[in-house]
């Protein structure tokens, strides 16, 4: 998976990671779907305001979950994406 060194550093150092894939192979055993409807199913677990997220895709659609996510109570301040 992309970055996955990197998530594996910052879990190390304490940060949750929740890795979506709306398409995954057959091997995938991680959350699969949206990240907006996981975010919202996870926020009775995770305070959203010391929440951020990772979106890579196509533009249109990390704009759409940015939207979504803010609204949700995550900051855009903690939205990384691709574009």
């Amino acid at each position: 998976m992309a970055y996955q060194e990197r998530f594996d550093d910052w879990e190390a150092k304490g940060v949750k990671i929740v890795p979506v894939l709306s398409r995954p192979d057959s091997q995938w055993t991680g959350e699969r779907g949206y990240v907006q409807n996981v975010f919202s199913r996870m926020k009775n677990i995770v305070n959203p305001s010391s929440a951020g997220a990772i979106l890579c895709g196509h533009k249109q659609m990390t704009e759409e979950i940015t939207r979504v996510l803010v609204a949700d109570g995550l900051s855009k301040d903690k939205i990384l994406t691709n574009f």
